[in-house]
């Protein structure tokens, strides 16, 4: 899947989407819509509820052809009916609970919508009435009530025999981590987090698993480090791996929960500056990451290398945008350099790059040779989904996703400073979908803190510059595609990067 859907209807997000060039599955172009004529309206509430189907939802576009790009169709009247306080109540006639986001945005004059769908927590969508609309003495009927839609590549049609296992198992995988708080009730005295953690450092070292819900987790976390009682903490880094290999034959739709634990625990250590539990921690997701060296590449149903590779880095990336913001460089680097068992590391300078490339090559994030990644968004989701990784901002924060950027950025450095060459084969800038802003302090910081740059930048200061002109370059000719980076402003920066 090409799109990374998130919650965020942003001009920058639309950017990205019509970059795109292409309807996707959990992506919809549409030319104009008018929803003062129920024509409009039932179309429009069929796609949104086939997307309500998707594992994560999906955008609608309203404003564009089927190439991402803008019409100019759409007027400002049109417009007005899109806000999320009218559009809500007209859709909830046929749909019985939603959660959509909405925003029009004018690029060069022409007025677009972005409408983003949130899954449904039941897995799809029943119309709960029909769906007509009057074509001159002739009723056309789009859907009736108790009928299913579903998204069947980039159409939005009746669910057949073979949806239903995967709506099934989307319900369900929504639903676990409110049934793992039914141990946390056993766990907790009167009710009191604390009580259920200090009930978990209480029992046995193996209490401390990935099964608890994410709150109990996080807090027993913080008592074993607060006590130093390191051996649960050890044997739940040890046992991860091996939790994860069961997972992958037994049940893989538990593992994303899994991986979210592990990257709280090393969040947790980075926040509370315990830098031995947060770099053993790093090393429990590489061994996790090495799982995947043991998957197919590509697999009908089943969990593959370049889908657990991707699931990994989303954590890695998140605990990286944390590590900017608490400017912990040894963290950030050591994040940035990890490197696999695959036979691939021969080639590339880091799990950075290489799990991106097999993803990119496995179609999970690329929708055609010139869109490569959405691993930035993939990871800000991640952040969304786990409370350590955002401890100092509210997840979709301007702090949150410029870190994002930033990580990005410097660990490219930091690859290219740790194989001592200047080569794209070490990095992608991933950060160049978005604005320039975002990124570029911590380009220039790199520049001119001296502690900084010796932390992060193996080599001479011929290299770093060398680094730091590859990166701009490729940055500016990825940006243009997407709107999005625009090239460095800092004058003194573009002495380094333009000379």
């Amino acid at each position: 899947m090409a799109v990374v859907v998130e919650p965020v209807v942003t001009e920058e997000k639309l950017r990205e989407l019509l970059a795109e060039g292409a309807e996707q599955t959990a992506l919809d172009y549409k030319e104009v819509l008018n929803l003062s004529e129920r024509r409009d309206l039932v179309d429009i509430a069929k796609d949104v509820a086939a997307m309500q189907a998707e594992p994560s939802g999906g955008y609608l576009v309203i404003g564009a052809d089927d190439h991402g790009n803008p019409t100019g169709r759409l007027s400002e009247d049109q417009i007005r009916g899109f806000d999320e306080a009218t559009l809500r109540p007209k859709l909830q006639r046929y749909i019985p609970t939603l959660t959509i986001h909405t925003a029009a945005h004018c690029l060069d004059g022409k007025w677009l919508v972005l409408l983003y769908v949130a899954p449904s927590a039941d897995g799809c969508c029943v119309f709960q009435v029909e769906g007509t609309y009057q074509d001159g003495k002739k009723q056309v009927t789009i859907f009736r009530a108790g009928d299913v839609f579903v998204r069947h590549g980039t159409s939005s049609e009746r669910w057949k025999q073979s949806d239903v296992v995967g709506v099934w198992q989307r319900a369900i995988a929504s639903r676990k981590e409110t049934w793992r708080g039914e141990l946390r009730q056993e766990l907790e005295a009167q009710g009191a987090i604390g009580a259920a953690a200090q009930h978990v450092r209480q029992r046995s070292v193996s209490a401390l698993t990935w099964q608890l819900d994410q709150e109990v987790f996080e807090a027993a976390v913080l008592e074993y480090l607060r006590v130093e009682d390191d051996i649960p903490l050890r044997q739940f880094l040890l046992s991860a791996p091996a939790q994860a290999r069961e997972l992958l034959t037994t049940k893989p739709e538990d593992l994303p929960t899994l991986l979210n634990r592990v990257a709280s625990f090393t969040a947790l250590s980075l926040v509370h500056e315990r830098a031995q539990w947060a770099t053993k921690g790093t090393g429990s997701l590489l061994s996790i990451y090495n799982l995947g060296n043991d998957l197919p590449e590509s697999a009908q149903g089943s969990l593959t290398g370049p889908r657990l590779w991707l699931s990994v880095l989303e954590r890695v990336y998140g605990l990286g945008g944390l590590a900017v913001r608490l400017q912990d460089w040894p963290a950030v680097r050591i994040l940035a350099d990890r490197r696999g068992t695959n036979q691939g590391f021969e080639w590339f300078g880091s799990w950075l790059r290489h799990g991106l490339t097999t993803a990119s090559r496995a179609g999970l994030l690329a929708s055609g040779a010139s869109h490569s990644s959405g691993l930035i968004a993939a990871a800000h989701n991640a952040v969304r989904e786990v409370p350590a990784l955002h401890p100092d901002a509210s997840p979709d924060d301007d702090a949150v996703l410029n870190s994002l950027c930033q990580f990005d950025a410097l660990g490219a450095l930091v690859v290219m400073g740790v194989t001592g060459k200047a080569a794209t084969r070490n990095f992608y800038t991933n950060f160049a979908r978005y604005m320039t802003q975002r990124t570029e302090p911590a380009i220039i910081a790199i520049t001119r803190d001296a502690g900084m740059r010796q932390t992060l930048f193996d080599g001479s200061p011929e290299l770093l510059k060398e680094s730091l002109k590859l990166l701009v370059n490729m940055a500016d000719k990825e940006g243009f595609g997407y709107n999005g980076w625009t090239g460095v402003s800092d004058p003194l920066l573009q002495e380094i990067v333009y000379d």
